[in-house]
């Protein structure tokens, strides 16, 4: 290139640069530049009266904007909060270029954003098009995740990478869905403060976009962000009346049974308005701070999917998935409830029951025999928790919709580092219970506490050779978001130190949240689907134990979070062991069970049912005796006193006798 010609091109670039922004903002970019892609469901020129709501979000987020550098969005679903994002980035590449960051919740989140929303925003929008090289172009200098452009790039990034997230300077940020990202990224700290970090440099210019469908109650960050701003809602007018409010769930109503005839009523007038007005509505809405903001230069909107557009997702279908919540909560369920109040109502979950009463429990527990399956229960589980000075062993029958029923708490007092106890545990689980039909039961999975470090091995020497019984090897998962079951791992290690694959494996269990789920279940009153049945022959300190935990609040990296934690004084095997009897459940797979599995269960229920004389009438059976307590043995004698009292202690029968008896009866191995 000649020297002038140089001269000139350095010239018009310093110049180009020392220009101030365009007086333009990202919503007239969006309806002047943006196209939808064909694969949209409106496709073609943009129309931001589509979802008019966004249109000071978009304002705020423009530089023309300098007394606003953060905007938290709180968003339903169908709301185009996403689109709302994309034209910013679109507005930044063309018209305000500077370096920008955009960060979905993972990686793989991203590079799939890139494919499914970045490259259709570039390919489909001409100005951007002409500005961004494509990937595979000579230039080289674009990859699946940065783009450049004139003045700037865009750098697409996971949360849970750390050296992503602090690998450059940026001025604008856009964080999607943060109450999806890792409490702590690579040890390193929250991933959200770790980003925002990289805008210090900009700090006058900068613009942080925050949006997010919120999570539970107490772990969302983009409803803390949110209480600290002005908190704006969307104002719409009443078409009856003119009343200006913002759309509230409770003034939402209908018939019972007949969400099409839904209505919002207005709280001044009382009209009921029709949905068919919201085009109307939306149309002259107002944006209005409903706080005083704790951050001056931070903006607030709440935007929940009561206000998505005609045409998209209606009152009639919010109304018609809040009655089936509501059904399926009474059985304990509360998936699609938490779908609802997040994705519909735009609000923080809170859990449903997080504990319940002692005195509840024990007032419904039932009149059914020690060790006696009643009807419903058509496999059983065991659980074992290893405590110093003995083995606490429960066992849970389990029937269609989860419902379950408590046949047996026993404890076996021995040192766990011997093996006299686990020879007695042997022999006891292998003792059959009875069922109401008259049909021999035996346990077809069994889960044994291998989270002392002390007695670890002593669990897998008992579980290796035991393992076609159902016997498994577990252990408590720290994290509280760690599944309710995860994959068996190999624990045992050869001679050089390495795992040996056709040895013990250990299944990691999700106990916090498989204690949410239990604790949830405790507060139904009906028996059915997830229910949970006791007898009345349990002693009071089991059902003490049972509600021993609650949730206490814990502050980690500037966040409440809530965790299971034993109240001070009681302890807690009866809750540990039914935990337990839920993942051994959950390794049968009974929570995937269908009515012709269960089907084929009960029929061979009957089967060997047919074989044997019943062992009790279709009526009640009498309320039981509470089984005595043995006295320990003489070597025990000196039994710390917090074992529990009125815990039956069981001696198993000897082997030759337990041999025997299995010969001469028709047992049922019900096994997966």
């Amino acid at each position: 290139m000649p020297l002038a010609q140089g001269r000139r091109v350095v010239g018009s670039a310093w110049c180009a640069g020392l220009m101030p922004d365009p007086d333009i903002d990202a919503l007239e970019w969006a309806d002047t530049y943006r196209f939808l892609p064909p694969t949209s469901a409106e496709s073609g020129k943009y129309r931001s009266a589509r979802t008019p709501f966004m249109s000071d979000v978009m304002r705020d987020l423009s530089p023309v904007n300098d007394e606003v550098d953060e905007v938290i969005l709180v968003k339903g679903g169908q709301i185009s909060g996403s689109e709302t994002a994309n034209n910013f980035l679109g507005f930044v590449m063309h018209i305000a270029p500077g370096p920008a960051m955009l960060v979905q919740p993972t990686v793989d989140a991203a590079k799939e954003y890139v494919k499914e929303r970045i490259n259709p925003l570039i390919e489909y929008t001409p100005v951007l098009k002409e500005k961004v090289a494509g990937q595979r172009s000579r230039q080289g200098e674009n990859t699946a995740r940065y783009k450049r452009f004139p003045g700037g790039f865009l750098a697409i990034t996971g949360a849970n990478s750390a050296q992503s997230l602090q690998s450059r300077a940026v001025r604008y940020l856009v964080l999607d869905e943060i109450d999806r990202y890792p409490l702590d990224v690579d040890k390193q700290g929250d991933p959200v403060g770790m980003a925002t970090k990289r805008t210090d440099t900009y700090k006058r210019t900068r613009k942080v976009f925050k949006l997010s469908t919120p999570g539970l109650l107490d772990e969302s960050r983009i409803w803390k962000d949110y209480q600290e701003t002005d908190q704006r809602r969307i104002f719409v007018p009443c078409p009856h009346c003119g009343h200006m409010d913002y759309i509230r769930w409770q003034n939402i109503r209908w018939p019972k049974g007949k969400p099409e005839d839904v209505r919002l009523y207005c709280e001044a007038c009382g009209a009921g308005i029709e949905e068919r007005y919201k085009t109307w509505m939306l149309e002259r809405y107002e944006a209005r701070p409903t706080a005083v903001s704790k951050r001056p230069r931070s903006r607030g909107y709440h935007v929940p999917g009561l206000y998505s557009p005609l045409g998209w997702r209606s009152w009639a279908d919010i109304a018609r998935d809040w009655e089936q919540a509501q059904a399926e909560l009474a059985v304990g369920e509360d998936k699609l409830l938490k779908k609802v109040v997040t994705l519909d109502l735009g609000e923080p979950y809170e859990r449903q029951g997080e504990q319940a009463v002692m005195s509840e429990l024990i007032a419904r527990a039932e009149a059914y025999d020690h060790r006696m399956v009643p009807h419903g229960g058509l496999i059983l589980t065991a659980a074992v928790d290893v405590q110093g000075n003995r083995l606490e062993i429960q066992i849970v029958a389990w029937g269609r919709g989860e419902e379950a029923w408590v046949v047996d708490y026993h404890v076996l007092w021995g040192d766990p580092l011997q093996q006299a106890v686990w020879q007695e545990l042997d022999q006891y689980l292998q003792n059959p219970l009875r069922h109401q039909r008259g049909t021999e039961m035996r346990i077809a999975a069994c889960a044994i506490d291998a989270g002392d470090g002390n007695r670890s091995n002593e669990v897998y020497n008992f579980c290796r050779p035991r393992a076609h019984r159902g016997l498994m090897a577990i252990k408590g998962a720290n994290t509280i978001n760690a599944p309710e079951l995860s994959q068996p791992k190999p624990v045992e290690l050869d001679q050089a130190g390495q795992k040996i694959k056709l040895g013990v494996n250990r299944w990691q269990v999700g106990v916090h949240r498989i204690k949410n789920t239990l604790h949830s279940r405790l507060q139904l009153t009906a028996p059915g689907r997830n229910y949970i049945h006791f007898p009345k022959w349990l002693p009071e300190d089991y059902f003490k134990q049972l509600t021993s935990e609650k949730l206490v609040d814990h502050r980690i990296g500037g966040r409440v979070q809530k965790r299971w934690e034993p109240r001070p004084g009681v302890r807690n095997e009866a809750l540990d062991t039914l935990v337990y009897n839920y993942a051994a459940a959950l390794r049968l797979g009974i929570n995937r069970w269908g009515e012709p599995k269960w089907l084929e269960v009960e029929q061979r229920l009957l089967q060997a049912s047919l074989f044997m004389a019943p062992a009790t009438s279709d009526k009640p059976p009498p309320t039981p005796a509470a089984p005595a307590l043995p006295p320990p043995p003489a070597a025990l004698a000196d039994q710390p006193a917090d074992v529990p009292l009125g815990v039956p202690v069981v001696r198993a029968l000897p082997a030759a006798r337990s041999r025997a008896v299995r010969r001469a009866s028709r047992s049922l191995y019900l096994r997966q």
